[in-house]
């Protein structure tokens, strides 16, 4: 089994918002099962059970898909 990183939002203890842009693009690792999906399933299951609200489900933060 993979061991992966520590993830710094399964410690979170103020329930400020969840942004999972990269967690949703095409090719993500989070997009298929295995050990990074359940990863981001562990953290979002966390950040709802401490109280976060704010779920940031933006695909782009630009005027167009080609601005940067």
């Amino acid at each position: 089994m993979v061991q992966l990183p520590s993830n710094p939002l399964l410690e979170l203890e103020v329930p400020l918002g969840f942004g999972f842009m990269n967690a949703s693009w095409g090719g993500a690792p989070t997009l298929v099962a295995g050990p990074a999906r359940d990863e981001f399933k562990r953290a979002l299951q966390h950040a709802m059970d401490a109280g976060v609200t704010l779920f940031d489900t933006a695909d782009i933060y630009a005027p167009t898909w080609d601005s940067f």
